[in-house]
C-alpha cells in the first residue's frame, strides 16, 4: 500500500501460481485428498508405475509398507505384472516412526505399528516398496524383519528421489547430517539397511509421475543445498 496527502493507492503482487510441494504427493497428504486439483492416490498409483518402468527388477512379489506406500506399489505392480501382497499387517499404533525422536523409539515404533505376514513373503524374492528413506534406520528394520520371515531376497524401490536436505519452508525433515542418502550411495545405503539393492526415482522421473511441470514443483529436500529461494 502506498499512502499519499491526497490518495492511498495499492499495488497487487504479480500472480504467481506457487511451487506445490512434491513431498505432499509422495507421504505428507492424505490418500483420499487433493494437492493442486490432483488425486493423491491417483498420483501415487502413477509414481509406482513410474518406478516400475524405470526401476525394474526380477522378482517374485510385491510388497508395501502401510499405508502411504499402498497405492505406491499397487501402481508397481500394475505394470511390473508382479502381484502385490500384503507384507505386514498394521497392529493399530498410530505411529509415524520417522518423526520420533530418538533411534530407540523410532524402532520401537516400527516393531509396534507393523507385523510382517510370514506367508506372503516365505521362499519369495520381494520388492519392497516404501515412499521415501529418511534416517535408514526403519527401513533396515522392516528388510530384517522380510529376510527373517523367510524372504529370499528384498530389493527395496522408492517412490521419491533420495532426501538430502532438510525443508526450508517449515516441513519436519530432519537435518542433512541424519538423512542418510546425503552421505551414502545406492549401493552403499543397500549394504546398510541389508537389501539387496536399493532404488530411487529421479526429480525428472518423480516430476513426470506428478504430471506437473518442474516449475509448478518445489523439489527443494530432493537437492543439494535445499535453501529456499
Amino acid at each position: 500500500m502506498i499512502f499519499a496527502p491526497e490518495e492511498i493507492r495499492g499495488n497487487a503482487p504479480a500472480s504467481d501460481a506457487g511451487n506445490f510441494c512434491s513431498y505432499e504427493y509422495v507421504y505428507l497428504a492424505r490418500l483420499d485428498s487433493k494437492v493442486n486439483t490432483l488425486p493423491v492416490a491417483r498420483v501415487r498409483n502413477s509414481i509406482g508405475r513410474e518406478l516400475a518402468r524405470a526401476h525394474p527388477v526380477k522378482a517374485d512379489v510385491v510388497v508395501g509398507v502401510p499405508e502411504t506406500a499402498l497405492p505406491i506399489a499397487n501402481g508397481y505392480s500394475q505394470e511390473s505384472g508382479l502381484p502385490q501382497e500384503l507384507g505386514f499387517v498394521r497392529t493399530g499404533e498410530n505411529i509415524r516412526a520417522t518423526l520420533e525422536p530418538t533411534q530407540k523409539e523410532r524402532l520401537v515404533g516400527v516393531q509396534l505399528k507393523l507385523n510382517p505376514v510370514r506367508s506372503a513373503v516365505e521362499g519369495n524374492d520381494v520388492v519392497l516398496v516404501d515412499d521415501s528413506v529418511v534416517r535408514g534406520n526403519t527401513l533396515r528394520n522392516t528388510v530384517l524383519n522380510l529376510k527373517r520371515n523367510g524372504a529370499h531376497q528384498v530389493h527395496v524401490r522408492i517412490g521419491s528421489p533420495a532426501l538430502l536436505s532438510p525443508c526450508p519452508y517449515g516441513v519436519e525433515i530432519p537435518s542433512r547430517e541424519e538423512l542418510v542418502s546425503s552421505s551414502l550411495n545406492e549401493k552403499e545405503l543397500a549394504n546398510h539397511v541389508g537389501a539387496d539393492s536399493i532404488s530411487f526415482l529421479t526429480v525428472e522421473e518423480l516430476q513426470h509421475a506428478i504430471g506437473l511441470p518442474k516449475q509448478s514443483l518445489c523439489m527443494r529436500c530432493f537437492e543439494n543445498g535445499g535453501a529456499a529461494r
